[in-house]
């Protein structure tokens, strides 16, 4: 440790905290959360189960569970940013190469949205489509049962 951090410490280990407030201050770096506040911090984060998962491997794809409509204002933003910084060169010619940088930049962001959103949206529709003829998979088969039962 060099003198300014020396300095540093005992300065406010020792004149500007109360007595006693730096041993109540190492404690609580010590103290442990008891298991209540635990499991409602726990608690805050969404249930694995109730995201979108493969149906094939059960793991998590996206924690959305349809494309938000936020997104493609957000695309919609970086598009009109990247155009406006593309005018503001030839408006601002002292600073040309910075608004065209910024532009390209702008426009490379969007591209990278675009074609995440565009992923996002084809997932969710093959779960979707996955989750209907599944639903209509087991639909036939209830309807073929009752037939059976019927039938006898």
């Amino acid at each position: 440790m060099d003198k300014l951090d020396k300095l540093m410490t005992n300065y406010f280990s020792e004149q500007s905290l109360p007595k006693g407030l730096l041993e109540e201050i190492r404690a609580a770096k010590e103290e442990e959360a008891p298991p209540a506040f635990k499991n409602s911090a726990k608690n805050l984060f969404p249930d694995k189960n109730k995201a979108l998962t493969c149906p094939h491997c059960r793991k998590s794809i996206t924690a959305f569970k349809k494309p938000v409509r936020s997104q493609s204002l957000w695309n919609t933003l970086w598009l009109g940013l990247s155009v406006i910084c593309f005018i503001l060169s030839f408006i601002f010619k002292q600073f040309f190469i910075q608004w065209v940088a910024f532009g390209f930049l702008s426009t490379i962001k969007y591209i990278v949205d675009q074609k995440s959103t565009k992923t996002q949206i084809l997932i969710y529709k093959a779960l979707q489509e996955e989750a209907d003829s599944s639903a209509r998979r087991r639909n036939r088969l209830d309807v073929l049962n009752r037939e059976d039962i019927l039938s006898k």
